[in-house]
Parts: structure tokens; C-alpha cells; sequence
């Protein structure tokens, strides 16, 4: 390869997918390997077509990962997923509480669950909500 940025790109790709696939030789037989949970992933292509515009505001326009967690299992009962969108939209962006809050009770929440995927997501909007670390 004599390209840099690629070389680079592709080396990055490999770091971050070293840990999934390692939990995921580790996983129950009873546990998705995409998912991380019992549940496949929620293809949007198997989806009516009234619950597509559902998947895409919950998971995003043009989507190529399975999204996964509690947004990516609700999915499996669209208007579940919908509602909770809803829900959580209004306590991250709407809320008197203010974002900075928010995102710091997401994180204590993520700790004391021990979910890591959550906390990843959400530390670089505490942080850039001016959160204390």
C-alpha cells in the first residue's frame, strides 16, 4: 500500500473492530453476535414500509451498521421504538433539566450498568456539554 491516509484509515478500522471481535468469540450461544443481545439485528429491509420511516428516524438515514442496545431491540416492536424516540428526544434536547445534566445521568447510568457502549457514545457530548471528568 502506498497510500498513508488509507493505510491509516484501514489500520484504525482494525483497532476498533480487535474488541468486537473478541467479545464476540467469548458470547452465550444464545447471544447474537451483531446484536449483543438474544435478538437479531432489525433489518430495515424486512420492515413494512410504514415502520421503515420509523427505523430511519430511530437509527438514521442510510444506515449500514445493525444499530444495537435498547434503541436497536426496541425496533423489533416499531411503535415501541417510535414512542421512545419520542421520550428520549424530549429528555436529551427539550428537558429543563439541560443537556449537560442529561448526559452526565446517562453516563452514571451507563457506570453503574457497566455498559460501555453507552458510556463511549455519550462522554464526548458530556464532555462537550462542559461535564466535569
Amino acid at each position: 500500500m502506498h497510500n498513508p491516509g488509507l493505510r491509516a484509515a484501514l489500520f484504525s478500522m482494525l483497532i476498533a473492530a480487535a474488541p468486537v471481535i473478541a467479545i464476540a468469540q467469548s458470547l452465550p450461544a444464545d447471544i447474537d453476535p451483531q446484536s449483543l443481545s438474544r435478538l437479531p439485528p432489525v433489518k430495515r429491509s424486512d420492515m413494512k414500509a410504514e415502520d421503515q420511516a420509523i427505523y430511519d428516524k430511530v437509527a438514521g438515514l442510510n444506515r449500514t451498521t445493525p444499530m444495537i442496545g435498547p434503541g436497536g431491540v426496541s425496533l423489533h416492536m416499531p411503535k415501541v421504538a417510535q414512542a421512545m424516540d419520542i421520550l428520549n428526544q424530549y429528555l436529551r434536547y427539550d428537558s429543563i433539566i439541560g443537556r449537560r445534566y442529561i448526559e452526565v445521568a446517562i453516563l452514571v447510568a451507563a457506570r453503574e450498568f457497566d455498559q460501555q457502549y453507552e458510556w463511549t457514545f455519550h462522554e464526548k457530548a458530556a464532555l462537550s456539554e462542559g461535564a466535569p471528568m
